[in-house]
C-alpha cells in the first residue's frame, strides 16, 4: 500500500538539488506493481 509519505519523499527528492539532472521522466510510485506486470 502506498502512503502519502511515499509521495512526499519523492516530491522532496525531486525538489532537491540531488535531482538537478532529471527531466521529462515518468516516475511510478506504486510499490512495484508495474514491475510485476512486465512479461
Amino acid at each position: 500500500m502506498i502512503s502519502s509519505n511515499n509521495i512526499a519523499h519523492l516530491a522532496a527528492f525531486l525538489a532537491s538539488d540531488a535531482a538537478w539532472n532529471i527531466t521529462g521522466q515518468w516516475i511510478s510510485v506504486d510499490g512495484g506493481i508495474t514491475l510485476r506486470q512486465a512479461p
